[in-house]
């Protein structure tokens, strides 16, 4: 396919993007996942534990910046929308986002040893917003790419499936080694400013590597005649796929994020192990994961992404609360086997909403024959962000709650309590509250239903 403009309104039958043009695309997403990934792992736990911040502060220095991201986001796409160069819309921003964002992660964690509590706060928080506004543009053009590649419902899937999976292992890269690279630092101050240089140099190969390889993929350009502005932002609001869609994809965000925030503070304080066992949580939670998107892809060709979905937030909400019931003296044996099946869950929840969001896109555009992909996409990723954040800002709150004392040591009863309620019950609640809300999604049954006709139709 070339770079011509696509046919708004035709779907496309048979698949016309290559694997080497899936592949290109998807790598991308190795560097989103590892910047939204390590600071929502370790830089709570980095910031009571080392940088002697109360949860409730350090909480709100993870989520400031994200509720910055709100304006951000969508005024990133935008702009991103209505770019004209000979590198397409999209390119220039993942160009600048490469060259900025990788530096301002790696200041996050490289704290000056200040006195006060609160110059550290102030340092964290502000270098973190920094950061997350490089990021937002990277991220919202490149999210916004597979809705202005395809027409076709089944390859849209496709396309994310294999972005998803980029997304798994960059999971699993920046998850996996941020515990090792800490430890390998001496812990500390040391150990986190290693972890975060070392990281940091990852996502800018990564970055400047999607640059280059998303060069001739398809794409739309921009319509002036047709450009409706902030109006299409309001537009968007009014979408009630899109606003299902987006409201219970955020309290999954919210759920997953709170436990994520917690896993250090539970293996530390629940199963008394080392930061190494993090990782292996990690592994045994992402591998499945990895594993299981093929599956949900060729699942959700027969029973729609909707379908899968629901199946795939019940799995996990189900291993949500059985961590919680596992009691304060869990089996280590019976917490791996338990993250492991929350795995294949967890692959459903990375493919399939990145996946209909394409769909309430093409939607729009049939009916407003307008190109605005970018305004739907960094509306979508404000929410991603600031439900990321709500995560990790709820998990302080319930350990604020239950009088955890920052600075390490050892904890009361209570607060041990809290851990347990930060990792299981909180998100369990929040994930069968998102299955709820999934309920008034109809736009996959209408989209599945119009796709199989069609292929009823198509000749043999």
């Amino acid at each position: 396919m070339s770079q011509s403009t696509l046919n708004n309104g035709a779907i496309q039958r048979r698949s016309q993007l290559s694997h080497q043009q899936l592949a290109a695309y998807g790598v991308g997403s190795v560097a989103s996942a590892m910047f939204n990934t390590v600071p929502a792992l370790v830089l709570l736990f980095f910031m009571t534990q080392t940088l002697g911040v109360s949860p409730a502060w350090a909480g709100a220095a993870m989520l400031l910046p994200k509720l910055w991201d709100v304006i951000t986001d969508p005024l990133m796409g935008y702009i991103s929308d209505r770019t004209q160069s000979r590198w397409g819309r999209r390119r220039p921003w993942m160009l600048l986002g490469a060259f900025t964002m990788p530096l301002a992660f790696s200041m996050v964690f490289s704290v000056p040893d200040y006195d006060t509590w609160q110059s550290r706060f102030a340092w964290v928080m502000g270098w973190y917003m920094l950061a997350a506004t490089c990021f937002t543009v990277y991220v919202v053009p490149y999210v916004s790419m597979p809705a202005e590649m395809t027409n076709n419902y089944h390859e849209r899937t496709k396309i994310l499936s294999w972005r998803m999976a980029f997304v798994v292992i960059g999971i699993m890269v920046g998850g996996g080694l941020a515990p090792l690279l800490i430890a390998e630092g001496g812990g500390g101050r040391d150990g986190h400013a290693l972890m975060a240089s070392v990281l940091g140099g990852v996502m800018f190969v990564v970055m400047l590597f999607t640059f280059f390889a998303t060069a001739n993929l398809p794409r739309r350009e921009w319509q002036p005649s047709q450009s409706a502005g902030w109006q299409a932002l309001k537009i968007a609001l009014r979408n009630r796929p899109f606003k299902v869609l987006m409201l219970a994809y955020m309290l999954m965000m919210v759920g997953g994020n709170c436990l994520m925030a917690t896993v250090p503070f539970y293996v530390a304080h629940i199963l008394e192990r080392e930061g190494e066992l993090v990782t292996a949580l990690f592994l045994c939670h992402l591998v499945p994961s990895l594993l299981s998107i093929p599956l949900w892809n060729r699942w959700s060709q027969r029973v729609g992404k909707h379908r899968g979905l629901m199946v795939g937030v019940a799995i996990y909400a189900l291993g949500c609360a059985a961590l919680f019931f596992t009691g304060d003296a869990p089996s280590v044996a019976v917490i791996l086997v338990i993250i492991t099946l929350m795995g294949t869950g967890m692959g459903a929840i990375q493919l399939y909403p990145f996946a209909m969001m394409p769909d309430v896109i093409a939607l729009d555009r049939r009916q407003s024959g307008l190109n605005r992909e970018g305004l739907f996409t960094g509306v979508w990723i404000a929410n991603e962000k600031v439900g990321i954040a709500s995560g990790a800002f709820l998990a302080a709150l319930v350990l604020e709650l239950f009088g955890f004392v920052e600075g390490g040591g050892t904890q009361a009863a209570d607060a041990l309590q809290g851990v347990q309620m930060a990792i299981g019950l909180a998100p369990a609640l929040l994930l069968f509250l998102s299955m709820a809300i999934l309920t008034a999604y109809s736009l996959d049954r209408e989209l599945l239903r119009i796709t199989k006709s069609k292929q009823a139709l198509e000749p043999n």
